[in-house]
């Protein structure tokens, strides 16, 4: 292991937004590339569409694609479902949650945030009683600022009792482990191309249910009214058909790699494995998890002292190793994350801790210092 961190190594980001992507679309040779209007370009879209559907375990959506992130993804859900809402709430109990309510309180400032603090689990019962004269309901499925999944199936079945429609943002839970999206109540789900679904950053993804009924809205610019988009989707050189080939491609290596090449059951196993292994690792350092983190690719922990975790970021620098700790609201809370999002392997996870033992060891800790002094 030694000989190995000493050779030249890529820079590896234990961080919640850039994916390690799959070896294929390195190799997608950018000469081939072909117009959207082309039959190709048509029948991988098909495919992506396929594909898509299939990770999100719900056939009765369409999934909507367009060029954007995953931001704008929620601000068409947000958009488009507020038509049909007159009470709507979110709920909040992390960074993203406070984001999502944000954009809602746009479309209708009687937006109500159910807001429980940050990295607390929602209670149900209170949940139930804040909804009682709500007719819409957003959420975030997995709170990337925590590392916390949120129940899907438990909010799902209380918004069933009191008929409430939900939209959800599955930016970062899309990928990271098997979620129930089977609820009537839903109504939209967003996600990204560049988290846990493996790609390269540029597509923003909404999922829309069939049944919804959606008709053109004056109040709406176009490139983000649902009806102008679900319209798009048989029409030809309308928004959909603005998106790179590129990004299509990528998009398609990566979603047929997790599903036909991995599986996702062993993807979501894999996520799991490296959970465990990195928190016995961080508790055996004396390292604590954040209470109530329970996501399997997202991981929130406690600094240890400012003094240690200095040498422990200068060591990981020295190895080209990141995890994440910049953001604003993880430097409010003390604490830093380490996510892996796409095809890690189990190699990288043992070299990223390998270099945290090496920091965690006096004789290191003083080489460190006295080389920086």
């Amino acid at each position: 292991m030694h000989e190995q961190l000493n050779s030249a190594i890529d820079d590896l980001y234990f961080n919640p937004s850039l994916p390690r992507l799959s070896q294929k679309i390195n190799e997608i040779d950018l000469q081939s590339l072909v117009p959207h209007r082309t039959e190709v370009y048509l029948e991988t879209m098909k495919k992506v569409d396929a594909l898509l559907l299939k990770i999100l375990g719900n056939e009765r959506f369409t999934p909507i694609l367009l060029s954007g992130n995953g931001t704008l993804a929620n601000e068409i859900m947000v958009a488009n479902l507020m038509l049909l809402s007159k009470n709507p709430a979110v709920i909040v109990n992390g960074e993203f949650g406070q984001r999502l309510f944000n954009q809602a309180l746009k479309y209708n400032a009687n937006t109500v945030a159910i807001d429980f603090g940050f990295a607390n689990c929602i209670n149900f019962d209170t949940l139930q009683k804040k909804l009682k004269n709500v007719d819409t309901l957003f959420f975030v499925a997995l709170e990337t600022s925590t590392g916390m999944m949120n129940s899907v199936k438990e909010i799902c079945m209380i918004c069933k009792k009191l008929d409430i429609k939900i939209g959800i943002d599955a930016i970062s839970a899309m990928g990271a482990e098997q979620v129930d999206f089977t609820s009537k109540q839903i109504s939209y789900i967003t996600t990204s191309s560049g988290k846990n679904l493996a790609s390269i950053s540029g597509i923003a993804i909404i999922f829309v249910r069939n049944s919804i009924m959606t008709k053109k809205n004056s109040n709406l610019p176009t490139a983000i009214d649902m009806a102008y988009l679900l319209e798009s989707k048989s029409s030809l050189g309308l928004v959909k058909n603005t998106l790179s080939y590129f990004l299509v491609q990528s998009l398609y290596i990566s979603l047929n790699e997790l599903i036909h090449t991995v599986g996702l059951s062993k993807h979501y196993q894999q996520y799991i494995i490296f959970r465990e292994m990195i928190i016995l690792e961080m508790k055996k350092m004396n390292i604590d998890i954040l209470e109530n983190c329970n996501a399997s690719n997202i991981l929130s922990f406690y600094y240890p002292d400012k003094h240690r975790w200095k040498v422990i970021k200068q060591v990981l620098g020295k190895y080209a190793i990141c995890v994440y700790d910049e953001a604003f609201y993880l430097k409010e809370q003390n604490i830093f994350q380490i996510a892996y999002m796409g095809f890690y392997s189990k190699d990288e996870i043992q070299k990223l801790l390998y270099v945290f033992r090496i920091a965690n060891t006096e004789k290191d800790r003083h080489k460190i210092i006295s080389s920086s002094v």
